[in-house]
């Protein structure tokens, strides 16, 4: 009986150590601008203009770039030589990054963010 109860307690702190010791998941980050552009994000902006938000960290994705006239949000991970690499782009509307965005920039958005979305469903 006082084995068992010892296996467990030592079990107990076992885990409880384990849980102190874990690294903790990274915060996303909204930035309006960078400094230092990559070569890759600089020919994006070229393709669809200026970026409006550069979303840090989030999601598994080291840059989350958002464009909110063009409805779009493109997603990059960062290869090991530091270079990003694009992942995958999708709209912007209805995505969960839509509810990280300042509400003020939103309904900024929304006036014509909306129009655009609502037009191009109905095609």
């Amino acid at each position: 009986m006082k084995g068992e109860k010892l296996i467990y307690l030592l079990a107990l702190i076992f885990l409880l150590g384990g849980a102190a010791c874990a690294s903790k998941p990274k915060t996303s980050t909204l930035l309006r601008e960078i400094p230092q552009i990559p070569p890759l994000i600089e020919k994006i902006i070229v393709q669809e203009g200026e970026v409006d938000y550069f979303l840090l960290h989030d999601e598994g994705y080291s840059w989350r770039l958002i464009f909110l006239c063009a409805n779009k949000v493109y997603n990059l991970v960062v290869d090991a030589e530091n270079r990003p690499i694009l992942v995958s782009f999708h709209p912007l509307i209805g995505s969960d990054v839509e509810e990280k965005i300042p509400p003020w920039t939103a309904i900024k958005y929304g006036n014509v963010g909306r129009k655009k979305y609502e037009r191009n469903r109905l095609r």
